[in-house]
């Protein structure tokens, strides 16, 4: 039982990274063919992030932006087409800044659904794949856990 337990847990802990890479291929896909439009950022704040546990560190922004689709204005502060910190470089760049233009990605059936950067093509497979292989590892050792405990 114990066994059955374990791998009961192991399966539903893989589920949360094969579920984010698939979201992740989601919203990427789902966003390639959005239109462009200019807009002005209303609000401009970034944070310094960072964790003690990882060498990961960047920039959580807080942007607040307006745009305009068919003379209506619609106001977001979706930043990113999918979660993630933005590097030092872009962070120090957008903080130097004095320009308040941005270019605006919008669902054309639903403009208030917007962000500000898309995940570069170069990027789209590492930052996809990553949280898939890891969830489908962890389903899989789940399974074969779940059911060598069975045949025992």
């Amino acid at each position: 039982m114990p066994r059955l337990l374990f791998a009961i847990a192991i399966f539903l802990f893989g589920l949360a990274p094969l579920l984010a890479g698939v979201r992740f291929f989601y919203l990427a896909e789902r966003s390639r063919g959005w239109a462009t439009t200019a807009g002005r950022l209303v609000e401009k704040k970034l944070e310094k992030a960072g964790s003690p546990v990882t060498t990961a560190a960047g920039y959580l922004p807080r942007l607040r932006y307006q745009y305009d689709v068919s003379g209506t204005t619609y106001s977001s502060t979706q930043v990113f087409q999918v979660p993630r910190l933005m590097t030092e470089d872009e962070g120090a760049t957008l903080e130097r800044s004095p320009a308040t233009a941005v270019e605006v990605h919008y669902n054309p059936a639903r403009p208030s659904e917007s962000f500000l950067y898309p995940v570069p093509d170069d990027q789209r497979g590492p930052l996809g794949w990553r949280p898939l292989v890891v969830g489908l590892l962890l389903c899989g050792l789940g399974l074969l856990v779940g059911l060598r405990g069975r045949r025992a």
